[in-house]
């Protein structure tokens, strides 16, 4: 192969585990210089080829600064998140980028429910936050994520769960009732609605 295609710069196309996946597949990434990429970003990149997640494969292609900017401990490039929590084809530019701020350090993966996938909203929100906090997150059943998250948003301001022990649900839902009291006490039909909805 080498001797009957000259020319051709055989390092850049088959110099990491990337590089080679990708000239297999057909060089999905065109721009992106796949030859130096340590094995800590590789397993997202070639995820990416092998599903064939177009979306991201052109944003990170388009913005491999970004890309390479991230550390290495960002949950971007844990397997066990973009392979079963997290569908990467959502990333846009602003949030690729503030991946650098959810790490495993301040990102608690095994405290993500099983087959279940999270958008980048919803894991900024999550991120940080005590076990306490997941287990509210994950007992609000809405339909609605803005919904889900704009509850969310008012119990992690007002630090009303801090403290708690995770199991405690009955106070959690007590918790809640107050917060939706508290943020729909001038319109009753809203608060009846949202009690309704949001817990079962």
């Amino acid at each position: 192969l080498l001797d009957t295609q000259p020319g051709q710069d055989w390092p850049a196309l088959l110099g990491t585990h990337s590089a080679y996946t990708n000239t297999l597949y057909g060089r999905k990434f065109k721009s992106f210089d796949l030859s130096e990429l340590g094995e800590d970003k590789e397993g997202v990149v070639i995820y990416a080829i092998a599903h064939n997640k177009k979306h991201f494969i052109r944003l990170v292609d388009g913005r491999p600064d970004i890309f390479l900017q991230l550390p290495s401990s960002s949950m971007l490039f844990q397997k066990e998140f973009y392979d079963g929590h997290f569908n990467i084809n959502e990333l846009t530019e602003k949030t690729l980028e503030a991946f650098a701020g959810v790490t495993t350090y301040n990102f608690r993966p095994d405290r993500l429910e099983p087959g279940r996938r999270y958008s980048f909203q919803e894991i900024q929100a999550l991120s940080g936050k005590d076990g306490a906090y997941w287990v509210f997150y994950h007992a609000l059943t809405s339909p609605s994520q803005d919904a889900r998250l704009l509850v969310f948003r008012q119990i992690c301001k007002g630090k009303l769960l801090s403290g708690l022990r995770n199991e405690d649900i009955s106070t959690l839902t007590a918790k809640l009732l107050l917060i939706m009291q508290r943020s729909c006490q001038k319109d009753k039909s809203r608060f009846l609605k949202m009690s309704g909805t949001y817990w079962v």
